[in-house]
């Protein structure tokens, strides 16, 4: 079994839930969501 392809909705729908329960913590615990969403876009 190889990689796993994800399909860019796939990403999109990851990336609203990891936003949906970031919004849920304190802001301090944000951060390493924002540097990870940062770092998959380069």
């Amino acid at each position: 079994m190889g990689m796993v392809e994800l399909s860019q909705a796939d990403i999109n729908l990851s990336f609203a839930r990891a936003s949906s329960l970031a919004s849920q913590l304190p802001q301090v615990s944000r951060a390493p969501l924002n540097l990870w969403e940062l770092a998959c876009q380069r």
